[in-house]
């Protein structure tokens, strides 16, 4: 009888744990800058002391990007939250974007703890296409998402801490909103953190312009990365295939619009 109750809570637990997907719904990083990052990050891996510490690999195993909202949804309402997805990321680039819209990679690095980031300057653009899926979508995820605080979170001062954890028991996400800080990480040191902070500090960058093009909803790894070819769901392409040709044409010399956030 024992033995019957282990099995059947055995399988129940495995199904619990199989209800739920963490994603990565993201702004993808193209040609040629995804070349870009991924040459930064294989010369800031060889410059660690102990390289094997990197977990971020754009070369094999995750893709360069910059999350829009990253948090656990419920299994059984993905293709419900990949339908109100796309219609709330055509809606926020009809409402906030232009053809021409883009991001600004690495005017600013940023390293702390086990992270070494690259700052996107936040645009209006931005800053509505992550709200405007936060809230088309959070209704499909998981309550548990909205329980867990990651540790670095408690390190942050009060008043960041405090909104954070806030955003978190909300929408199951500490970087939405006014907690929105968009950035493409290239580093996520395991164990040497130190280390990481010097290399990273260290190593050139030239700061790079991309275009906004595409978003994916991918799955996570570790660091919060997105695995390389292992999206859930065809990627969005904002605008439309129709704004395509106005979108070869743009060019750096777009004038940038930065968000200011209002918490």
């Amino acid at each position: 009888m024992c033995q019957v109750f282990l099995t059947v809570a055995f399988i129940t637990l495995q199904l619990a744990a199989a209800s739920s997907k963490q994603l990565n719904i993201h702004v993808k990083v193209l040609n040629p800058n995804n070349v870009t990052i991924s040459k930064a990050n294989l010369r800031i891996s060889a410059g660690l002391t102990n390289p094997e510490d990197q977990k971020i690999h754009f070369e094999t195993t995750h893709d360069p990007h910059a999350t829009l909202y990253l948090t656990t949804f419920l299994e059984d309402s993905l293709d419900e939250m990949v339908t109100a997805a796309n219609a709330a990321l055509q809606s926020g680039w009809a409402t906030f974007c232009t053809p021409c819209s883009f991001m600004s990679i690495g005017d600013t690095k940023v390293a702390g703890g086990s992270y070494g980031m690259l700052e996107v300057i936040n645009t209006d653009c931005l800053q509505g296409l992550s709200d405007s899926l936060v809230n088309a979508t959070c209704e499909f995820i998981d309550p548990k998402a909205k329980e867990y605080v990651p540790g670095w979170v408690y390190d942050l001062p009060d008043e960041e801490r405090d909104m954070k954890i806030d955003l978190i028991h909300k929408y199951g996400s500490p970087n939405v909103f006014g907690g929105f800080q968009p950035h493409v990480t290239l580093v996520g040191d395991s164990i040497s953190s130190s280390d990481m902070n010097q290399v990273f500090d260290t190593t050139p960058f030239q700061p790079i312009v991309e275009t906004l093009n595409v978003v994916g909803f991918g799955s996570v790894g570790e660091f919060g990365t997105v695995l390389k070819g292992m999206d859930i769901a065809e990627p969005v392409v904002l605008g439309g295939n129709e704004e395509k040709e106005e979108k070869q044409g743009c060019g750096e010399s777009v004038e940038l619009e930065t968000y200011t956030a209002t918490v």
